[in-house]
């Protein structure tokens, strides 16, 4: 799995590209902690996955309503904070935040 290749550090460029290949089978039908674990890993592993974003933001109301609000929120925000884009999902979820405090 992806979330055991980051824990042992070890970036298989084939099993990523399938991730990254198959994004949106991957949200859609995937649970939203295991799209957590999989954004984890790539923001572990420093592999870019903007398709893999992209299907996250698209599906984000679902995956929130199903689950945790941070177990989406968190790594999302962390992965397009560190490969320099800016997710709008997060822009938005920050000013929240901020605003409750």
């Amino acid at each position: 799995t992806v979330l055991a290749c980051a824990q042992l550090g070890f970036d298989s460029p084939k099993l990523f590209g399938q991730v990254e290949k198959h994004a949106e089978r991957l949200v859609t039908e995937g649970s939203p902690q295991e799209i957590a674990n999989i954004i984890w890993a790539c923001d572990t592993l420093r592999i870019e996955s903007p398709n893999l974003l992209l299907h996250v933001e698209k599906n984000v109301k679902r995956l929130i309503h199903e689950g945790e609000l941070q177990a989406i929120t968190n790594p999302e925000c962390e992965i397009t904070t560190n490969f320099g884009i800016e997710s709008p999902y997060c822009v938005a979820e920050r000013e929240a935040v901020r605003c409750w405090n």
